[in-house]
């Protein structure tokens, strides 16, 4: 360390402020202060609820809305988005997956195409801890600082499958 001019009890700071890794912040997420700080702020945000609307403000028909919100229901979405931000601020990030049945086996290779989820295919969403997810970078995006994917993943690999990022 002294040879590229920089003082041991420095470099030490610097390396101490890196990130300590997804396992060490699961345990320190199992403190019972740490666990509230995390889940209330998720809990405080769905508590008072949402309103659904349509992008360009046409109205939308009260059974289209009541077939919605009984869609909410059966897919747990309150749960869904308490547990995503409660375990985003214990990891600093969660990844949320749609589950979507297809015949097409390379589904969730290929970039995401609204057309390919077909009625009853939906299946919910399933959320995965960040330990479990390998980048996959494409040559241009490892390689060329200009590109505007640079450093972004262009796929995912989860438990062995390759995801496109557009499904995440």
């Amino acid at each position: 360390l002294n040879q590229v001019g920089l003082p041991e009890a420095q470099a030490m700071w610097y390396g101490s402020q890196g990130f300590i890794g997804y396992q060490l912040c699961a345990l320190i997420a199992q403190h019972w202060l740490v666990k509230k700080a995390c889940l209330i702020p998720a809990r405080d945000a769905v508590r008072k609820g949402y309103k659904f609307t349509v992008n360009d403000g046409t109205e939308v028909a009260p059974e289209v809305m009541d077939a919605i919100k009984r869609a909410n229901k059966r897919f747990r979405l309150n749960r869904s988005l308490i547990e995503f931000v409660n375990m985003g601020r214990v990891f600093g990030i969660r990844v949320a997956l749609s589950v979507v049945e297809s015949s097409d086996p390379d589904y969730y290779v290929k970039p995401f195409n609204p057309d390919g989820v077909t009625p009853g295919s939906y299946k919910g969403i399933t959320q995965v801890d960040p330990y479990w997810c390998v980048p996959e970078l494409s040559s241009r995006a490892a390689s060329d600082p200009a590109a505007l994917d640079f450093y972004e993943p262009t796929y995912w690999v989860i438990n062995g499958r390759r995801i496109h990022k557009s499904h995440l």
